[in-house]
């Protein structure tokens, strides 16, 4: 059963074979509403909203993406993964893969319960997957959103498949997964 987009670019979104990292952006901003569980989080915490800081359009690449004005609400909010490449560009049209997505969405998990790094409770673990090891950049996340139910592996291969890209489907679905997990608590 696959997740009802709540918004109409959600909708054609979701009939993306690959979601890109702009596509991406979208969907955080549209259909998770990341900027009001943030804020959110923030008045708990008693802090102040982020100073506004301009956006070089040019440099990140985006000024002639469609996906420009969410991007440009996405990018103050500092999520992990979702911040500018090393070389300074956002790439809004770069696929985003399984391990990327669970890297977000473990981020988010954190930043919102305010909990450590996944890395404190998985590093030294053996893998929990056949297609990953343990020492993979991106390990600590996954397991963590595999073991919240936010994603999920093959249980009978007990495969997360890290480098496939995500379909406009499985972002919805995921994303409904955090959005539940963001706000029932954990």
């Amino acid at each position: 059963e696959r997740s009802t987009p709540g918004s109409t670019l959600g909708s054609k979104i979701a009939t993306s074979a690959t979601v890109t990292r702009g596509e991406l952006a979208v969907l955080l901003i549209e259909e998770l509403h990341v900027e009001q569980i943030l804020a959110a989080r923030d008045r708990l915490e008693g802090k102040a909203p982020a100073a506004q800081r301009a956006i070089d359009a040019k440099t990140l690449g985006i000024e002639l993406t469609w996906a420009r004005p969410f991007i440009e609400r996405l990018l103050p909010l500092g999520l992990r993964g979702m911040e500018p490449l090393p070389d300074g560009s956002f790439a809004p049209e770069a696929p985003v893969t399984r391990s990327q997505l669970a890297m977000i969405a473990d981020g988010l998990l954190q930043r919102v319960a305010g909990h450590g790094p996944s890395s404190d409770r998985y590093t030294g673990e053996p893998s929990r997957f056949s297609d990953i090891t343990s020492d993979h950049y991106a390990y600590a996340a996954i397991a963590s959103v595999v073991a919240r139910g936010v994603m999920m592996a093959d249980p009978l291969a007990m495969s997360f498949r890290p480098g496939a890209a995500v379909d406009g489907a499985e972002a919805l679905d995921v994303l409904r997964q955090l959005e539940s997990a963001l706000t029932g608590g954990f």
